[in-house]
């Protein structure tokens, strides 16, 4: 009966021990920090606080998440406020008979924005063919505090003056064949 109430206590305090270690674990080698905007175990949100048996996490529409520490120390976290600057990767589709080159000097010119780092210097590329529209992508670095805003910024802006510039920014298409068979006599 001893051996079995042990077990029992066992059982029940294993992901107890489990989050315990966790915490220690995250408390020890600090993958985040307070204030960190962490995505892990398929949830995002800012770091609130760091318990020892589990951690706060504030979402972007103010919803507290209670992760336990077991789960987030064996899972990957990406941390995306631990560098100081981040590559925002921003693409457009274009019409196949737009002027390519017109459409990277346009999106270049949207990347003289202060908010955008000149080292390493914006590049605009063309980077896939697609279905309906070739892609051309902005690739600017900006302060990590900046990257949604000129991200944001990016979306707002291009449309407008990629139209004055004359580059149509197409719907995406989809041609169907049909293929009638004759009738057997």
């Amino acid at each position: 009966v001893i051996g079995a109430w042990g077990l029992a206590i066992g059982l029940a305090l294993q992901g107890s021990l489990a989050n315990f270690a966790g915490g220690v674990l995250i408390l020890l080698f600090r993958p985040f920090r307070i204030g960190d905007w962490i995505e892990a175990q398929g949830i995002a949100g800012t770091v609130d606080s760091i318990q020892i048996f589990h951690t706060v996490l504030r979402t972007g529409d103010n919803k507290t998440i209670i992760v336990p520490n077991g789960n987030l120390s064996n899972g990957i976290i990406t941390n995306t406020n631990r560098q100081p600057t981040r590559k925002v990767v921003f693409d457009v589709g274009v019409d196949y008979e737009a002027d390519l080159q017109k459409a990277r000097e346009v999106l270049l010119e949207l990347a003289k924005d202060p908010r955008v780092l000149t080292d390493p210097a914006p590049q605009a590329v063309i980077s896939t063919l697609g279905d309906s529209s070739i892609t051309v992508s902005l690739r600017v670095w900006v302060k990590t505090a900046d990257y949604w805003d000129v991200m944001f910024m990016f979306n707002e802006l291009s449309r407008d003056h990629l139209r004055q510039a004359g580059i149509d920014i197409p719907f995406p298409q989809r041609v169907i064949r049909v293929v009638q068979e004759s009738a057997v006599q």
